[in-house]
């Protein structure tokens, strides 16, 4: 009811063309530009009068006498209510470099240790000649000193340095350095009934080149001889040939390690978590538990979701649940 999935899809539906693209129901503008909201969400902002000061960053907040006294670059401004909406650390290029923390934490705000989130992963002994290969809707795992961390299934993409994609994104809050990333190119769960399921593969397509067998499991052509390389097999060699040695370090190779060297930072992070503690904010109204008239919006707060548009979807809601209470305050509806 407060700008909810649904109420979001209505609500921009109205103002412009939107479509679901995907078997995950997520939803884009017809035009695949981000451009587009951004100018409609600005267009808005100019029809309700909205004033927006650009290139003047903000230097401090203190409250006396029931007041807000914001101090800019560009000048001095005084409301009866401060939204704090300044994102966290993640596209410092945009201006966001993590000055909401400043800000909350000088009103007595606790701030969880921002990191950052949804960010790609760079890999020892990266791999060049695979950059930009995505492997569609596989299972992606997370080891640490050989126990599982974490998993999930998703669209991975190869870069010439590490991995992207939503699968990678999604993990790399729970990635550390050191960590080992195990792909299963073919969703099997382990070697051995992947071995079964190609050598059945193989008794009845015999004639076929190797190639075209590691294809069936909807992987690229690319990739397919990448594989085939690093097992020292030949990828036009019939598969009906390939010797049990062969075939079993084929599927070895369907199951690729990565070890992690690092995650990207801010500069690459879709997303930064962490932030302002939830416990310490009004979930139905987004206002300072500790300072009243104060609020928080979007990524400044301990909230992170995984991609597909959920953070946005916050971001929204929380914005809207602000907006909601202050207008009942300015129009005297407090209770």
């Amino acid at each position: 009811e407060n700008f909810s999935r649904n109420y979001n899809i209505k609500y921009f539906n109205k103002k412009m063309l939107i479509r679901v693209t995907d078997e995950l129901s997520r939803v884009f503008p017809e035009s695949m530009s981000s451009v587009g909201v951004l100018n409609l969400i600005l267009n808005q902002c100019i029809k309700n009068k909205v004033k927006i000061i650009y290139s003047s960053p903000v230097i401090s907040i203190r409250k006396a006498n029931n007041r807000f006294f914001i101090q800019s670059e560009k000048g001095f401004y005084e409301s009866k209510y401060t939204v704090i909406a300044t994102g966290g650390k993640s596209y410092p290029s945009t201006g966001s470099e993590g000055d909401g923390y400043k800000f909350a934490k000088a009103f007595g705000h606790k701030i969880i240790n921002p990191g950052a989130a949804l960010t790609p992963i760079k890999v020892k002994n990266g791999f060049e000649k695979l950059s930009g290969i995505t492997v569609k809707w596989k299972r992606i795992s997370v080891y640490r000193e050989g126990e599982k961390i974490a998993e999930t299934t998703g669209d991975i993409l190869f870069t010439h340095t590490g991995l992207s994609g939503p699968a990678v994104l999604n993990l790399s809050r729970m990635i550390k350095a050191g960590d080992i990333i195990v792909v299963s190119l073919t969703n099997f769960k382990d070697t051995e009934s992947l071995l079964f399921d190609i050598k059945c593969k193989i008794a009845e397509n015999g004639k076929k080149s190797v190639v075209n067998i590691v294809k069936l499991y909807d992987i690229p052509y690319k990739m397919a001889r990448h594989v085939l390389k690093s097992s020292g097999v030949e990828y036009r060699e019939r598969a009906g040939d390939m010797t049990r040695v062969e075939i079993r370090k084929v599927v070895e190779n369907l199951f690729p390690e990565y070890q992690v060297e690092r995650k990207y930072g801010f500069k690459k992070a879709m997303l930064t978590r962490g932030g302002v503690t939830t416990n310490e904010i009004n979930s139905h109204t987004m206002e300072s538990k500790l300072v009243n008239g104060l609020y928080f919006a979007g990524e400044i707060i301990d909230v992170d979701g995984e991609s597909g548009g959920y953070n946005l979807q916050f971001a929204f809601s929380s914005g809207k649940l602000v907006a909601n209470d202050i207008n009942r305050k300015l129009e005297g509806k407090c209770d």
